[in-house]
């Protein structure tokens, strides 16, 4: 039987994609030129697990992971079929991983593999699909700045 033990952590960024920043030319897939790269912590513990036999092996991978992301590009998809990539403050994402190998003899295999998720995000208050209303809240919201509000209902 064979035994490892493996873990990593490591930090990232990531810059905005072609298509991300500038859609693919269609009505449906729309671009973001306001993005800005995303950066992050990742990190992963992983056991696995061999033992071999002439007449039965198996095989264990399971792997936790966890990423703390700041800026995550994420896409936002309307109702009508539109996308368009935005930013989200912060996410947070944990997951288990597991896959399992049974080997009969030479010629028999069973797979199975599954992944868990958990990822939360934080936004800024409710978030619309519609990006002329959102283009134009915050249009209203850069004026009112320059004109001096300090308040608004």
């Amino acid at each position: 039987m064979k035994i490892d033990a493996k873990a990593n952590v490591g930090r990232y960024a990531r810059v905005p994609s072609f298509v991300e920043l500038y859609g693919n030319g269609t009505a449906f897939v729309l671009g973001n030129a306001d993005l800005v790269p995303e950066h992050g912590t990742n990190s992963d513990v992983g056991l696995w697990i061999d033992r071999a036999g002439d007449r039965l092996g198996v095989l264990s991978r399971t792997t936790a992971f966890a990423s703390w992301v700041d800026d995550l590009v994420q896409w936002q998809y309307a109702s009508w079929g539109q996308a368009r990539a935005d930013n989200t403050a912060r996410a947070r994402i944990l997951g288990v991983e597991q896959e399992l190998r049974l080997m009969f003899g030479r010629w028999g295999r069973v797979i199975g593999q599954g992944t868990v998720l958990d990822a939360r995000g934080e936004t800024i208050g409710v978030a619309t699909n519609n990006v002329a209303e959102y283009r134009g809240l915050l249009a209203g919201l850069a004026s009112a700045l320059e004109r001096g509000v300090e308040e608004l209902e």
